[in-house]
């Protein structure tokens, strides 16, 4: 078995040799396939923003109130999102009369009391939210006292506004 081996030294080399480099070539393939899967496939290149609301109130005037809107849109995907446009997020003040009768609100039905669109103006051309952060915007409206539904929406990043293309957060507010 020695002789055969020594015979053949040269012949085993460049066998091994070619046998290497298809295995190289075999390994950056999977490797390849790996990386398409895990960022594309699965997501992590996607934009991914969530936004919350909450509202109080401080007093203000005898008969107004100051409503202190927090709008905070949080980037949870893995790539900064960045919105180009100032309106792309707002904040809609809808009052629920006093009036309204026992059951459920349909607060699509109710007037829009106050609104506050470019939330993101102040920022110039573009507002980027990057991966993991949390920004915290304020909106004020002067109100009189009543029961208040507010809701913060944003829209998708480098698209024209649609109120069917968007996300946010709702709360209630009682103003005495």
């Amino acid at each position: 078995m020695r002789k055969w081996l020594e015979a053949n030294r040269a012949n085993i080399a460049s066998w091994s040799q070619a046998i290497s480099t298809v295995v190289q070539v075999i390994a950056v393939c999977i490797a390849g396939y790996w990386t398409y899967h895990l960022h594309v496939v699965t997501g992590e290149t996607d934009e991914n923003v969530n936004a919350s609301v909450e509202a109080a109130s401080l007093p203000y005037s005898e008969s107004q109130r100051l409503l202190i809107v927090h709008f905070r849109p949080k980037n949870v995907g893995k790539v900064a999102v960045t919105y180009d446009k100032k309106d792309d997020a707002r904040v809609v003040v809808k009052q629920i009369p006093d009036n309204q009768p026992a059951g459920a609100v349909d607060v699509d039905k109710l007037p829009v009391a106050y609104v506050k669109k470019d939330l993101f103006g102040r920022y110039g051309d573009e507002y980027e939210i990057d991966p993991g952060i949390e920004y915290d915007e304020v909106a004020t409206f002067v109100v009189p006292p009543g029961t208040y539904h507010v809701e913060g929406i944003i829209g998708s990043p480098n698209k024209e506004f649609r109120a069917d293309e968007t996300i946010g957060g709702q709360t209630v507010i009682r103003i005495e």
